[in-house]
């Protein structure tokens, strides 16, 4: 049996994960590796297309969404997007649930191995702070506090963390 491209690609994605010290385990047959994560849940979940090159990461958070509550999560989401810059947040309607997803699309670029770990590293980082830096507002809004008023404070939050200086 020999490998495709595809095959290749997805499974540069896999060695470049776990070339970074990251715990992924691979399904082939879906394109798909859940990578360990500190994140409720522990677990990011990539998926590969390789036809477009590119990788969607996707944090969820674990917590169903109540329909009567599904308008103002909706409305923290389209905030929150406002102030993220590299992931998102999205409500998925049907399942009830709220992901950090971010994406690393190469196109025609064929990094080398280094280098595509770094990205999709970063882009792992980021979906894990997205849904950190959310979590607490999801939570408030379910509690319900007004949505502008939580993302207000899951903003604020994100500010004073990043002006804290670096050990």
């Amino acid at each position: 049996m020999s490998l495709t491209d595809d095959d290749l690609f997805y499974a540069r994605v896999v060695a470049a994960f776990v070339d970074a010290g990251r715990t992924a385990t691979p399904d082939a047959a879906s394109r798909t590796l859940d990578v360990a994560s500190d994140l409720p849940g522990g677990r990011v979940l990539a998926v590969v297309r390789p036809a477009a090159r590119s990788v969607t990461l996707y944090a969820v958070w674990p917590t169903i969404v109540p329909a009567d509550a599904a308008p103002a999560v909706t409305e923290l989401v389209v905030r929150a997007n406002a102030d993220l810059f590299v992931a998102t947040l999205e409500l998925d309607l049907p399942r009830a649930t709220v992901a950090a997803r971010a994406a690393v699309a190469l196109g025609e670029l064929d990094p080398p191995d280094d280098a595509l770990g770094h990205l999709l590293v970063t882009a792992l980082a980021e979906t894990e702070q997205a849904l950190t830096a959310y979590a607490p507002a999801l939570e408030a809004v379910l509690a319900r506090t007004p949505p502008a008023v939580a993302a207000a404070a899951a903003y604020r939050s994100a500010l004073d963390v990043e002006e804290q200086p670096h050990a």
